[in-house]
């Protein structure tokens, strides 16, 4: 799977001391200028390690404020591709269709070991790629387990900590 890099962000002053992550097409976004710059790959600051991305709209941009039209932003290498749709904004990663989450899963089993339809992210922690649930009794909420509750996941098999009834887990995660 492909490394996603989340988008840098700051005022133009804090990104000119920002050097190169060495990942070219990485995005940094000055709070104070509304610009949208991609690594380089080497170097340090703005515009040194950085390049500015123009374009869209029928005359162009720099900036995202009052932008009119369509605007595709390409990362140099073209490994990631952002692009505004009505009142989103669609991020692509090339070659990745981006993590998918199960929410509301009935896990299969019983005791301590139990069973995803799909095997979460291991390269997450558990603490972030899996939310644990339990229900209470019978009929009743659904209350969220600490991170702890859970000992190890392995594939799509988990082992948790406490034993609990058929039926009575319930898991949110990414896949």
């Amino acid at each position: 799977m492909p490394s996603i890099y989340v988008p840098l962000q700051g005022t133009a002053a804090d990104l000119s001391m920002l050097p190169s992550t060495g990942k070219k097409g990485v995005i940094a976004y000055t709070t104070d200028t509304q610009e949208i710059y991609t690594d380089t790959g080497s170097g340090i600051g703005i515009p040194a390690a950085w390049k500015l991305q123009t374009g869209g709209g029928s005359s162009g941009v720099a900036s995202l404020n009052s932008l009119t039209g369509a605007l595709t932003l390409e990362s140099t290498d073209s490994s990631i591709t952002i692009t505004p749709s009505g009142t989103t904004i669609n991020l692509k990663v090339a070659g990745s269709a981006g993590p998918n989450f199960a929410d509301n899963e009935i896990l299969a089993g019983s005791g301590t070991a139990w069973t995803f339809v799909n095997a979460p992210i291991s390269a997450l922690p558990v603490s972030t790629s899996v939310h644990l649930y339990v229900q209470e009794y019978n009929g009743g909420p659904f209350v969220r387990l600490p991170p702890t509750a859970i000992t190890s996941i392995i594939g799509n098999a988990m082992v948790t900590a406490a034993s609990w009834t058929a039926g009575a887990l319930m898991a949110d995660y990414r896949y």
